[in-house]
């Protein structure tokens, strides 16, 4: 019997599975609309912004700020919801990172915090993570 037992909650589907498992159980996965852009903010600094819906609620959602640092695009921060709780990753050159756990609140309220952060403080967040 396929079931989404591995998945973590807010996992996206982009498709309704409908089946019967061989003992009778009927498992339904809904259908979540995904939503996903990238915002230029400088030549170098972009942000990218992922979230799901169901029934018109955030249920999933990816913030994610980098820059082009040398020749290549780092991740400097990011806010998502995997693992089924909300949480901020800081990055740091040296290769290290903080991890907040459980930022706690709605989905949607969250995400629009998050995009809004990474707006106002991309440059601070940078020279951060720059020296």
């Amino acid at each position: 019997c396929r079931s989404r037992q591995n998945a973590p909650l807010g996992a996206p589907c982009d498709t309704l599975l409908d089946e019967r498992c061989p003992r009778g159980t009927l498992i339904l996965i809904f259908v979540m609309k995904r939503v996903a852009y990238t915002v230029v903010l400088t030549e170098r600094d972009k942000k990218k912004v992922v979230f799901d819906t169901h029934r018109g609620r955030v249920v999933y959602f990816i913030v994610q700020y980098y820059s082009l640092i040398g020749d290549r695009w780092r991740t400097i921060l990011r806010f998502d919801t995997a693992h089924g709780y909300a949480h901020r990753h800081t990055f740091h050159r040296d290769g290290g990172r903080t991890y907040t756990v459980n930022l706690p609140g709605e989905y949607g309220i969250l995400l629009t915090t998050a995009i809004e952060f990474v707006t106002e403080h991309f440059e601070d967040i940078k020279r951060n993570y720059l020296h």
